[in-house]
């Protein structure tokens, strides 16, 4: 992404806060497979986990998932699979891959709100103003194992949690009422969806 010095936010806070209050992320993937697009895109909700929040550097770790059959799913545990990788049965991606973040404000801005340049030297175009973060690194990929179903589990406890309560501010304070919470659904359903992601 291109940014220009004037409006790039350095502040890596500021940054983890806007990708937190904005959590619907685009992962884009460039992986071979003989079955699927090598290029692919989804939309899906992210936490990230940060070790340190008062540090000013951390820039921290996303969590995510998706459904066993989005096409990207496919293609990243046939890439993952392929017995000509050169780390073969590694679940991490090589190629890294982009995650964006984009506001919810986000507008249009014409030429005629430059009240002070336009007048004297007409030298003024339209814009769009909008903050997006892009985060970038090696994605680990839980598909079958023991450790899927660890990684899951506190997966969609912790993004409900995050979800009812930063977002729909389901705090049960005051007339709020509580957040949902996935122990409130059937178990069984609950195991029947995780075989799903």
């Amino acid at each position: 992404m291109h940014v220009r010095g004037v409006h790039a936010e350095s502040s890596i806070p500021v940054l983890r806060q806007l990708v937190r209050d904005n959590p619907l992320g685009m992962l884009i993937t460039g992986v071979s497979s003989d079955e699927h697009a090598f290029l692919q895109a989804s939309h899906i909700p992210f936490l990230l986990d940060v070790d340190d929040e008062s540090g000013e550097t951390e820039l921290g770790r996303l969590r995510g998932h998706l459904a066993r059959q989005n096409p990207q799913s496919k293609a990243v545990v046939d890439a993952l699979k392929r017995p000509d990788k050169p780390a073969s049965g590694s679940n991490v991606l090589e190629q890294e891959v982009p995650v964006i973040f984009t506001a919810n404000v986000q507008h249009y801005v014409t030429p005629r709100f430059y009240v002070e340049t336009k007048p004297t030297t007409a030298k003024v175009v339209p814009t769009w103003n909008y903050a997006a973060v892009q985060v970038y690194g090696r994605a680990t990929v839980y598909f079958d194992g023991p450790e899927t179903s660890a990684f899951l589990s506190k997966q969609i406890d912790d993004l409900s949690h995050h979800t009812e309560t930063s977002i729909m501010n389901y705090t049960g304070v005051g007339d709020r009422p509580g957040p949902w919470k996935v122990e409130q659904a059937p178990e069984r359903y609950i195991e029947l969806m995780k075989r799903n992601v």
